[in-house]
Formats: C-alpha cells, sequence, structure tokens
C-alpha cells in the first residue's frame, strides 16, 4: 500500500531524497506487519482455545483478532486517505492536511474518486486482516503445551518482531517533519499532524519576538529585517512606510501625474522560467503566447518564487511576509472573525480607495484561500461555486475550471468592474490564479503538444505536464489581448507571473535542466505593463517573492502608510541586497546568491547549528546555520503571538475605504 501510495502521489519527492529512503520505507511497513503477525500468532499459542471451553475460545479468537485487526484497519484508512489526499483536502495530506483543515473539508469525502480510492484501499486492509488471523490462527497447535519448542520458538519471535517495531515507530516520531520523509509512517505522522493542529503555539515555546543587537544588524544587512522601524519593540516587523526612493523612469507621455491605473495580477500556477522559450531556450513552441509577450512587456531577470505551496505563496507574494512554519497561523484570531493584523497589496489599495475581486478557478475554500483573502482587503473572492452558478455547462477539470473559460470569466469581472468605475472613478484590483498547470497537470483531454516537442519520447506523466503548459499559455495569449490593446492598455497595470515554481517529482523531473540544484524553489517569470511609466525592456535584480508586493505598491506611489511588508521594490532599495532568503512552511529553508543555491530541509540546518556545519559552501556566508535557525523562530513566535503589525494599524476587513475616490482619468 505505500508503494502504491508513492506511485500515485509522487510523495517521496524531496530534496534529499535517496533511492534507499524507499527501501527504508518498505522495511518498515515489513517489520509491522511481522510484528502484527507474530502478536498474534503468539497470543493464539499461549491462550489457544480448548475444546472443552467454549466461552473461552470465542473470547480468545476476538482477542487474536481485535488488535492486530484493528491496527491494521487504522494503517489501512491512514494509507486510504494518504492515497486520497488531492481530492480530500486540495493539499499535501500526509503532513500538512490537518494544518490547512476549513469546514468545507468533509465535502471532498463524496467525490467519487476520493470514495474510490478509499474504498480500494481500505479493501486490500480487510484482505490483508483476514489473511493475518487465518494464518495466525491456522499455524497454532490446537493445544498448545507450554514449555514446549514452539512456544520458545514464538517468544523469540515475539521479542524480536515487536522490538524492530518498537524502533521503527521510535524513528518515525522522531523524523523530522518532512512532509515526505519515507520513514514517517502515515499512523504516526497523522498523530503528530492532528495533535500540532489542535494546540494552540506557545510563542515562549517557539522563541522569543526580541532580537539581540548583533543578530538584528546581521539581518538588516542582508534584507531579513528592515532598518526603519517604528519606535514598537512589541510590533518589530512594523515599519513607518515603505522606503523607497523615487521610481528613475519617466513618466509616459501624455499621462497625468495623478494616474490611478486599474491593476491585475496574474498568477500562473506553477510556471517555471525553464517551460518559457524565450525566456530560457528550452522547449519552442510550448509557450509561444508568453514568449511573445516578453517583446512587448518589462521581463525581470532572477527573479525567484521563495515560498510554496500556493496558500504559503500568496502570503509571501500579496503580503510580503515569509509564512510561518504552522500554516495554521495565518489565521489565528479568524475563530473570532476578527482579522489577523498583518498588511497585503489588498489591504493597502483598498485604503487608497481601489475595489478589490479575487478570482480563482478552483474552489474558494480550497486551503483557506477565502478566508485569508477576505480578511485581507478582498471586496470578493471568486471561485469554481460561482463559475457554476453562471456557467454551469463549461467543462472542468479535476482541481476546478479549465484556463480558458477562467480567461473569459474574467473578462466578464474586468467589463462589470470597469461599468463601476466609469459611475464611481473607483479603479479595481483584480487577482487571478490559474490552474491547468497545476501538478500532475490538468489539460483538457483534446489537448495537443506542439508538433516540435509531440514527436519526442516522453513519459505520460511529462507529456501531460508540457500539455497543461500550453493550454494555459493559449489562456494567458487570450488574456493578453484583452488587457493590453488599447483602451484598457492605457489604464491597466498587469503583472503576470507564478505563484511558485513546479516541483521536481519523478513523473515529469526529466523536463527540468539536468544541472538543476534544487526541488521547488526556481526562477520564475515576472513580467510587467505599466501604462505609467517608461519602464526598460529588460530588468536584472535578485529578488524574490516578497518583493512583488512592495513593487507594486512602488509603481503606483502608495509607498506611505504603517505595513509590516519585510520586502523591498525591484525599482528601488532591492537592488541593494544580494540575497535572496525564502521557506516552505516547516519542510526547507532557502538561500541564493548569484554563485551559489540551497535548499536544506530546515530539520536538517538545525542538525547543522547543532554540529557547527554552514548552510553554504562559499567562505563570506550572509548567515550561519544557527542564525538562520534564529531568524525562522523568530518569525514563528511574531505569528503565534498576534505582534506583526498593530491592530489600530491594520486596514483589513470590515475596514472601509477612508480616501475619497478620485475622478475617473
Amino acid at each position: 500500500m505505500r508503494l502504491a501510495g508513492w506511485l500515485a502521489r509522487d510523495a517521496f519527492a524531496r530534496t534529499d531524497f535517496k533511492p534507499s529512503g524507499i527501501v527504508d520505507g518498505l522495511a518498515s511497513d515489513a517489520i509491522l506487519v511481522l510484528a502484527l503477525f507474530a502478536l498474534s500468532r503468539t497470543l493464539r499459542l499461549r491462550f489457544g482455545p480448548r475444546e472443552d471451553d467454549r466461552l473461552f475460545r470465542r473470547s480468545t479468537r476476538a482477542l487474536v483478532g481485535s488488535l492486530p485487526a484493528g491496527v491494521a484497519m487504522g494503517s489501512a484508512l491512514a494509507r486510504a486517505m494518504d492515497l486520497a489526499h488531492c481530492r480530500l483536502a486540495r493539499s499535501h495530506w500526509t503532513a500538512e492536511a490537518f494544518l490547512y483543515l476549513d469546514p468545507g473539508f468533509a465535502a471532498h469525502l463524496a467525490e467519487p474518486a476520493a470514495l474510490q480510492l478509499i474504498a480500494a484501499t481500505i479493501g486490500l486492509g480487510a484482505l490483508f486482516v483476514v489473511a493475518l488471523r487465518r494464518d495466525a490462527l491456522a499455524m497454532a497447535p490446537p493445544e498448545p503445551v507450554p514449555g514446549d519448542s514452539a512456544a520458545r520458538w514464538s517468544n523469540l519471535a515475539l521479542a524480536v518482531t515487536m522490538g524492530a517495531a518498537a524502533w521503527t515507530l521510535v524513528d518515525g516520531v522522531r523524523s523530522p517533519p518532512h512532509v515526505y520523509a519515507t520513514r514517517l509512517i502515515p499512523e504516526v505522522n497523522f498523530a503528530r499532524q492532528w495533535f500540532a493542529w489542535r494546540a494552540d503555539a506557545d510563542p515562549a515555546e517557539l522563541g522569543s519576538v526580541h532580537l539581540s543587537r548583533v543578530l538584528r544588524t546581521r539581518l538588516e544587512r542582508v534584507g531579513l529585517v528592515a532598518g526603519d522601524v517604528a519606535e514598537r519593540p512589541d510590533h518589530p516587523l512594523l515599519r513607518s512606510r515603505l522606503d523607497e526612493p523615487p521610481l528613475d523612469h519617466p513618466m509616459r507621455p501624455g499621462v497625468a501625474a495623478d494616474a490611478r491605473p486599474n491593476v491585475v495580477l496574474t498568477f500562473v500556477e506553477s510556471l517555471n522560467r525553464t517551460f518559457v522559450h524565450a525566456l530560457s531556450g528550452r522547449y519552442p513552441g510550448l509557450m509561444p503566447e508568453t514568449s511573445t509577450l516578453t517583446d512587448r512587456m518589462t521581463v525581470v531577470e532572477d527573479y525567484y518564487n521563495t515560498s510554496s505551496p500556493t496558500i504559503l505563496a500568496l502570503v509571501a507574494t500579496l503580503c510580503s511576509l515569509h509564512p510561518p512554519s504552522r500554516p495554521r497561523e495565518l489565521r489565528p484570531a479568524e475563530r473570532d472573525d476578527q482579522p489577523t493584523p498583518y498588511s497585503c497589496l489588498s489591504d493597502h489599495l483598498r485604503q487608497a480607495g481601489y475595489r478589490t475581486v479575487f478570482v480563482g478557478a478552483a474552489p474558494r475554500h480550497a486551503t483557506g484561500k477565502d478566508r485569508l483573502l477576505r480578511m485581507h482587503g478582498f471586496d470578493e473572492v471568486l471561485g469554481q461555486e460561482d463559475i457554476r452558478i453562471t456557467h454551469p455547462s463549461w467543462p472542468e477539470g479535476s482541481w476546478g475550471v479549465y484556463d480558458d473559460r477562467l480567461v473569459d470569466y474574467v473578462e466578464e469581472q474586468l467589463t462589470r468592474l470597469e461599468a463601476l468605475r466609469a459611475r464611481d472613478g473607483r479603479p479595481y484590483l483584480l487577482v487571478m490564479l490559474t490552474l491547468d498547470a497545476h501538478h500532475p497537470g490538468m489539460a483538457p483531454p483534446d489537448a495537443r503538444l506542439p508538433s516540435a516537442l509531440d514527436g519526442l519520447d516522453w513519459t505520460p506523466g511529462a507529456r501531460r505536464m508540457l500539455a497543461a503548459y500550453h493550454t494555459t499559455d493559449a489562456a494567458i495569449g487570450k488574456l493578453a489581448r484583452r488587457l493590453l490593446n488599447p483602451p484598457r492598455g492605457d489604464r491597466t497595470l498587469w503583472v503576470l507571473t507564478a505563484d511558485h515554481a513546479q516541483a521536481m517529482v519523478p513523473r515529469s523531473d526529466r523536463l527540468f535542466p539536468e544541472d538543476e540544484p534544487g526541488w521547488t524553489f526556481d526562477r520564475v517569470p515576472l513580467l510587467l505593463h505599466d501604462p505609467v511609466h517608461a519602464l526598460p525592456a529588460r530588468l536584472s535584480v535578485l529578488s524574490g517573492s516578497t518583493e512583488l508586493a512592495p513593487t507594486i505598491l512602488h509603481l503606483l506611489g502608495l509607498t506611505k502608510g504603517p505595513t509590516s511588508m519585510t520586502g523591498r521594490s525591484i525599482f528601488g532599495s532591492r537592488r541593494d541586497y544580494p540575497w535572496n532568503f525564502g521557506r516552505a512552511g516547516e519542510r526547507l529553508a532557502y538561500m541564493q546568491s548569484r554563485e551559489e543555491r540551497q535548499e536544506p530541509p530546515i530539520g536538517d540546518v538545525r542538525e547543522m547549528c547543532a554540529n557547527g556545519i554552514s548552510v553554504f559552501n562559499i567562505a563570506k556566508a550572509p548567515l550561519t546555520s544557527c542564525e538562520l535557525i534564529q531568524w525562522m523562530d523568530w518569525q514563528d513566535a511574531l505569528w503565534a503571538s498576534h505582534t506583526l503589525l498593530p491592530i489600530e494599524a491594520f486596514h483589513g476587513a470590515g475596514t472601509p475605504a477612508t480616501r475619497a475616490p478620485p475622478p475617473p482619468h
């Protein structure tokens, strides 16, 4: 069952994966099965039924079957949910789904694909239980004699197998909590994550919200802490404003000095630069529409995603914060329907008079996106459910609406928002998230690869991913024709990027360059069309996800006011920092310079700290392994203690736009 699960969900993909991990995982399963068998057989041998005692015989049979059978069926259920994780929680179930739970979770249990996977796996588990019990009963003599050789060998077998099983369980519990740890059996993993999800984090256990002067200076030097911090020691991320210099790019001729363009931010699901021929030189014809846009929009080179998966990436890109290790902390105060104080792009634009709308092809509640977005400045959060209401006959994939139809729906929203602006003068922010390229690819059934790639010897998994990118590209082309052409193009700031990069998993790893050093952090496209400023065609700045929101605010001239954003504008102060840092929850740390990139599991970084080992191979490392851990623990403490932004400085959910809207341009 474990092997079937791996093959079904690529669950052993991780940066430090080795083939021996599969052996470790399967050996753990084998040891547990043998331990169950030895336990049930020993119970039968020691307390076997006697022909003259029917009650004893029945009770013993129940005892022999109940404990091992209960454990075995529990294992089958855990592995069934492990297999069906994407259908159930819309996230990686094994290690993080409990942290992403939301009220709509149970509805996915009724989906046919999930039911089929669960039923099939539980059926296999039931057969295993029956076989285990039958073999244990059949191999025991009808009337065991105390002290005979069978009993002695049974005792020895029980001692050996139970000892090995105990070692396996302890090894699983002590294993670092990475999502794809092969030795961490689902039963143990589920229990650990369940208790972690139920427990409220104690900031004192995570670390201090106060930094030493030496460490703060080090973090300021590499750009992880802002230097212009307001005098609020209890909120150390509070900045009085985004301290950016004036843009050194002139305004376009004929543009009013107080122009307020509409903003459209397009996140393409899991798009690496690798798949855009004009940016990488690979895959000619795969994404021709996006390649064409590189000649029509400003291309930011060396832009990397610094967080993953989507829910964490949205926090990094929209809110310019490195998400915590416990995803539940993204919304700690929502249990009382109160906003969690930290500032996002949508908060700032809503405060500046913008209407704010999010449109996604997946269900609104998937991984809690709707609550996160509504609590941080979005007036409307639209998803698969809303599209179905107005377009019930549109085809859908396994995750949601296909990108081609999503663009049509976005066009309807743009038309509506433009009509509203014509009436009251308020500009709008529309953020959209595509879906076709979500692993393992959601291309429509009739999707075909371009001729230049179709004849190559691709695996089915690789072919499916490439087809998904090709269909996404067609949708991007349709969107570009609607956004860049006049008159809409003259009043719309369009930003095209990815929510995060595609992970390198066994089904599709051959699509990536052989020298690709990482697993989930990679360069992603960042293209900008600014109708107000004459931006350069190319801009080379080492930057990451947390720079996106400050860059947009910088282009709009909205850098005043309190904020908890940690990033810097690509057109401003980001150029002064030659390092990238990021994280994927409690799984991976990420560090990037122009010479070196590292993606170590956070558990490994903690071991490096304990052993005095540097994360970087270069001589002048920006941070030691211990300082990197201190930075992440400090972040987690800020999240858990709700000290990111003072509540009086927050302008999120329920806060009306206080600035009077200007007349329409």
